[in-house]
């Protein structure tokens, strides 16, 4: 043992004191020309004519260095340690002090001591436990001096003087931890901010709780450990972060930032066609079948010969819409900023959700689990990894932006992260989700400090995206989601007005949130008035507005159907057990009868005087149809009416109005049954909305037919939700029921325009106007098949 120390730690090595002094001399003299240098350095590029060139040599951690004495390689850490046998824990300041003690004739330096930095070529490095040991040593003082940066106390909110009284928090990002991993991201060229100034300039927040809790979450509270101990993700998350902070920084200070403005309609600008090409094949995807239908082989009977798979049309199509979008992800990117970058990032999060749920519903099913799961993952997921992985690419080359810049960054990073995910064979959507969320959060965060503050279009078309971000992630985010929405919808209508096309279709996905927290009339209420103000418009915009908004008339009044139909369930249900119980009674009270009956005569025969009371009754026989007025109610029979009564809505002292139209208390008993639920009532009430949601989605499909294409994933959308209206109503004539709905379609574009010509602008719940579509002329234009 004490030969392995000696041998490895080098204890035999008889090192002279003029040598290692003349090394402490010759490392104090190299730091304090490193120290110069990088002052130099930062002074230059704090410089406003400054191009901002670093190399990636100038970001890295300082190394060591080492000495060659006597031509023998001697490591920092053995340098170190002969000085703290000699009792001296600073060599650099006690090599400087002795220096000036002496006189320079006395000072003599040693010619054999050589110093050695990373820059020098032909540098050996040693594979022995020192070089270990000194590396995790300085790796442990650094991590302890970030530990100190992250522990401090987050700065409390401040209110600021901003238009509207909104109050503001400032919240410092050097608290992020950066390690050394995030510090070995390259700056790009066109970048002029150092990161130091990136990390210690402060941004803007909105003092509302939900961002407050969010920024806290995201960005401000990290894990205090070890960058060792730290997972992938929060290493991604640190890359990313670093990373958007950067490219913000870099856009609020240029020109373009000042001179870029909004454009008319967002929907022409190159950006939003990529989305819209992108949604039509996801759109398209969700028709593809995860089987194949297979094409039977012209020789079946031959052994061998397996099925030729067919291709599927909606397949094809899908990948050609695919591959339309990716074509104009180069123009994006040589003309990138924050609104083009935060709609690739919701359109990604689109592709991860639809990821998730069709992975979801696979595994679910248990037949083929492994094969269907492969396939039922893949295919989105393939998709998403070849979009992040496309742009990555594409946003290296040196003619679009280069390996340098913050965006490739940032998409090198998701499509890591993705890939990874799909390698393990898990969606990772909810882990690609929250990275997305936080850099977008962080994009939003910087852009707030900007001159217009909270009311900044940009801002305002980041939130819009980050909310169509939170919706395409599932569930879990849809209090986050509604918050947010109800929130920009303020400001939207503060900065734009009450009828602009962003402020009704942010509106639509307001009542669609409602919607699907279960807030029917909520949702309800919202359409219609998007339906009001959606008249003002013209064009495509109110085509479209009013599709959306019809659309989810349809859908409330859908699920209006589905909640009705399950009562209706629970109440005929009820009604077959109260029948039940109610046939159980009457046997009883017959058989109570039968027994009295024989009680009575047999007491006529033992006395004949009681014959005159059994002639009084008038019955002429001993059945319960003619004796059961005047039997006794027994405490069985009259539970079960009274029961029944409860169930039926009807109590058991309700007033009955008579010929001479005096209403007189009813005494019925059990004979008497209590009148049930209508079925033919509760189904028209059922039917009754089933019809509203089918004219709504005729009324949406014929708005649509005017500005879309036939085969739009719109029409498409609304289509199968008239074909699942019509199966619930049970349709049989159905070239009938298409030349019927297709002029209720017209309609109710002509009665729902009357109708918001009356109320428009004002703001008030007119509610659906039921005038001109009674029950009973609906009723006589389909035909139902009989039983409904």
């Amino acid at each position: 043992m004490l030969h392995t120390r000696i041998r490895r730690w080098k204890l035999g090595r008889n090192h002279k004191f003029p040598e290692m002094r003349t090394a402490a001399l010759l490392l104090a003299a190299h730091q304090e020309e490193q120290r110069q240098r990088n002052e130099d350095r930062t002074s230059f590029l704090s410089s406003p004519t400054s191009t901002g060139n670093t190399r990636s040599r100038n970001m890295r951690r300082p190394t060591p260095p080492s000495f060659i004495i006597r031509g023998e390689i001697v490591r920092y850490a053995e340098f170190m340690r002969y000085f703290k046998r000699k009792k001296i824990n600073d060599p650099l300041s006690w090599a400087k002090e002795e220096q000036q003690k002496q006189e320079d004739n006395e000072f003599v330096m040693s010619e054999d001591v050589e110093i050695l930095t990373s820059t020098d070529t032909g540098t050996p490095e040693s594979d022995s436990g020192e070089n270990d040991e000194s590396r995790d040593t300085l790796d442990g003082g650094r991590e302890a001096e970030g530990l100190i940066q992250v522990e401090q106390p987050i700065p409390q909110a401040q209110d600021l003087d901003i238009d509207h009284n909104h109050s503001v928090t400032q919240v410092d990002l050097s608290q992020v931890p950066l390690t050394a991993e995030t510090q070995d991201l390259h700056q790009p060229e066109s970048y002029s901010t150092s990161n130091q100034d990136c990390w210690s300039s402060s941004f803007i927040l909105p003092a509302s709780e939900q961002y407050q809790d969010t920024v806290r979450q995201r960005t401000a509270h990290q894990m205090s450990m070890p960058a060792f101990f730290r997972p992938q993700t929060y290493r991604a998350l640190e890359h990313l972060t670093h990373s958007m902070t950067v490219y913000i920084t870099s856009y609020m200070t240029s020109e373009r930032a000042r001179t870029q403005c909004e454009p008319a309609v967002h929907a022409l600008t190159v950006h939003a066609i990529f989305a819209s090409r992108m949604q039509d094949g996801v759109a398209l995807l969700a028709n593809v079948s995860t089987r194949p239908k297979a094409i039977p082989h012209p020789r079946r009977h031959e052994q061998g010969k397996s099925p030729v798979p067919k291709p599927d049309p909606n397949a094809k199509k899908a990948f050609d819409s695919f591959r339309n979008g990716f074509e104009l992800i180069r123009s994006i990117l040589e003309n990138d900023h924050p609104m083009s970058l935060a709609l690739i990032l919701s359109i990604a999060c689109e592709l991860a959700g639809h990821a998730s749920k069709q992975s979801s519903y696979v595994v679910s099913q248990n037949q083929d689990r492994e094969h269907e799961q492969g396939q039922g993952q893949g295919i989105y997921t393939a998709v998403l990894v070849q979009l992040l992985q496309y742009i990555r690419d594409m946003a290296s080359l040196l003619t679009v932006l280069g390996p340098s810049h913050a965006l490739t960054s940032i998409f090198t990073v998701l499509a890591q992260v993705c890939q990874k995910q799909m390698i393990i064979e898990d969606p990772g959507t909810f882990q690609l989700a929250n990275l997305i969320h936080t850099i977008l959060y962080i994009a939003i965060a910087r852009l707030s400090a900007g001159p217009e503050g909270f009311f900044d279009w940009k801002l305002l078309y980041l939130r819009e995206r980050l909310c169509d971000s939170l919706y395409h992630s599932g569930a879990a985010f849809i209090h986050e989601r509604m918050a947010q929405r109800a929130s920009l919808l303020r400001d939207q209508e503060h900065k734009y007005g009450l009828t602009a096309r962003n402020v009704l279709w942010t509106l639509t996905n307001v009542a669609d949130d409602a919607l699907g927290a279960g807030d029917v009339d909520v949702a309800v209420h919202r359409f219609h008035i998007t339906l009001q103000r959606a008249e003002r418009l013209s064009d495509y915009g109110r085509a479209k507005t009013r599709f959306a908004a019809l659309e989810g008339l349809g859908r409330c009044f859908l699920l209006k159907a589905e909640q009705q139909m399950q009562i209706e369930a629970e109440v005929e249900a009820e009604s077959e057990e109260n029948t039940r119980l109610r046939a159980l009674g009457d046997a009883s009270a017959e058989e109570n009868t039968l027994s009295e009956k024989l009680h009575d005569v047999s007491s006529r025969v033992v006395n004949p005087s009681s014959s005159s009371a059994f002639a009084s009754r008038g019955a002429c026989c001993l059945c319960s149809c003619h004796h059961s007025s005047t039997s006794t109610t027994t405490p069985q029979t009259h539970h079960l009416s009274a029961r029944n009564n409860i169930d039926t809505g009807t109590g058991s002292e309700t007033n009955s109005t008579s010929d001479t139209g005096t209403s007189t208390p009813s005494t019925s008993t059990s004979s008497s049954r209590p009148q049930s639920h209508n079925p033919n009532q509760q189904q028209r009430q059922s039917e009754y909305y089933l019809r509203e949601a089918l004219r709504y989605f005729s009324a949406a499909e014929h708005e649509a037919r005017v500005w879309f294409d036939s085969t739009s994933r719109r029409i498409a959308r609304v289509r199968r939700h008239i074909a699942e209206v019509r199966e619930m109503l049970g349709y049989v004539d159905q070239d009938r029921e298409d030349d019927d709905e297709a002029g209720k379609g017209d309609d109710i574009v002509a009665a729902e325009t009357a109708v918001t010509e009356t109320g428009a602008g004002t703001g008030e719940y007119l509610g659906p106007d039921l005038s001109f579509h009674p029950l009973g002329q609906i009723s006589t234009t389909m035909t139902i098949r009989t039983g409904l």
